[in-house]
C-alpha cells in the first residue's frame, strides 16, 4: 500500500535536498519507480527560468538552482523566496528569529556598500518654511486633479534639479572610470514589512511634478504589493531615503551601490531662527547628504546642500 512516500535511493535524496529540489517533482526511473541520482541530475538541468526571473535573481544575487521550484522558474517563485525565512510569529521580546532571505540580501548590501566605498555624510538644518506652503497651495490644485501631491513628491522634483546643476553627484565609479550619468534617475526608499526596496523614477529632471507624483505612487503602491519589475527598480543615479514622518532629527544613510551620493531626508521642526536681524519661527528640516569620498570631495557636496537650500527658499523658480 502506497503510503504517499517518494521511492528515492539515498544519494538522490541527499543530491535533490543539496539543490532545494522537491522529490515528489521528479518522476523516477530506477526500480519500482525509484528516483535515482540520474533522474535528479536531468530535472536539475531541464528546468527553465524566465528572463524577468532572471533578472530578478541576479539584483537579489539568488542562486535559481537553490529553488525548490519545478520545471519552469518565474517571478512568482523569486519573490517567495525572498518571502521566505521569517516566522510570522516570532518577534516576541526574548526568542530568536530565522532572517528571511530578503533581509539577507539587505544585510549583504549594506555591508558591502560600505566595505567597497569610502563614504562620508554632510549634514545640516535647511529651512523649508515657504517649500512647504509652496506645497500646501500646490496640493489645492492637485486635488482637483484628484492627485495627492506629498512632501516627497515636491522634493524628488527639487532635487533632480539640484542634480543637474552639480552632476558630480549624479555620478558611478567602474574600475577606475568615472561614469556621469546624463539621465537623472532618482530612487526612492520604500519600507516594507522585512526590508525595503529603492523603485526608481527615471528622468526625473525632464519630468513635471504632475508627472511625479503619479508615478511615484504607482512605484510605491507597485513596491509594498510586490509587483515591481527588475526595470522599476534599477537603473537609478541618486537615491532619496525620507524618514521626516519619525521622531529623528538627523541619520546616516548608506550609500545605494553602483550610486556614489544618497540623501536623507529627517523631521521639520519650527524654532527660532535669526533673519537680518529679527527672530523668526522657520520651519527647519534636518538633510543629511551621504557621498563617496573616492569620487566626491567634501566642498562639492557641500555646494549641493547650497544649491538645495536655494531651491527650498524658491521652489515655484527652481521648478520653472
Amino acid at each position: 500500500m502506497n503510503s504517499g512516500k517518494v521511492l528515492a535511493t539515498p544519494a538522490a535524496r541527499r543530491l535533490a535536498r543539496e539543490r532545494g529540489i522537491e522529490l515528489k517533482s521528479i518522476r523516477g526511473t530506477g526500480q519500482l519507480g525509484s528516483i535515482t541520482v540520474r533522474d535528479v541530475e536531468q530535472f536539475a538541468g531541464s528546468r527553465r527560468v524566465t528572463p524577468l526571473a532572471q533578472k530578478m535573481a541576479a539584483y537579489y544575487g539568488i542562486d535559481i538552482d537553490a529553488l525548490p521550484a519545478a520545471g519552469k522558474i518565474g517571478k512568482e517563485h523569486i519573490v517567495a523566496h525572498l518571502q521566505q525565512g521569517a516566522g510570522a510569529g516570532g518577534k516576541q521580546a526574548g526568542t530568536t528569529m530565522a532572517m528571511s532571505n530578503m533581509r539577507r540580501v539587505i544585510a549583504d548590501r549594506m555591508q558591502a556598500s560600505l566595505q567597497q566605498s569610502a563614504q562620508f555624510t554632510l549634514s545640516a538644518e535647511l529651512d523649508t518654511t515657504r517649500f512647504l506652503a509652496y506645497l500646501q497651495d500646490a496640493k489645492q490644485v492637485f486635488a482637483l486633479r484628484d492627485i495627492k501631491l506629498s512632501f516627497t513628491d515636491l522634493l524628488i522634483k527639487i532635487v533632480a534639479r539640484a542634480l543637474a546643476r552639480h552632476p558630480k553627484l549624479n555620478a558611478s565609479l567602474a574600475g577606475n572610470e568615472i561614469i556621469y550619468h546624463k539621465d537623472i534617475n532618482i530612487g526612492l526608499a520604500v519600507a516594507l514589512e522585512d526590508g525595503l526596496i529603492v523603485p526608481v523614477i527615471r528622468g526625473a529632471d525632464q519630468m513635471s511634478l504632475q508627472e511625479i507624483a503619479v508615478t511615484a505612487k504607482a512605484l510605491i503602491a507597485k513596491a509594498r504589493s510586490g509587483q515591481l519589475l527588475p526595470d522599476d527598480y534599477t537603473g537609478g543615479t541618486f537615491t532619496i531615503s525620507n524618514l521626516g514622518m519619525y521622531a529623528v532629527d538627523h541619520f546616516t544613510p548608506i550609500i545605494n551601490l553602483p550610486e556614489s551620493a544618497i540623501l536623507g531626508v529627517s523631521r521639520t521642526v519650527k524654532k527660532p531662527v535669526v533673519i537680518g536681524d529679527k527672530i523668526e519661527i522657520r520651519d527647519m528640516t534636518g538633510f543629511s547628504l551621504t557621498v563617496d569620498h573616492r569620487i566626491i570631495d567634501g566642498a562639492v557636496g557641500a555646494e549641493f546642500m547650497g544649491t538645495l537650500q536655494e531651491m527650498l527658499n524658491n521652489p515655484l523658480q527652481a521648478l520653472l
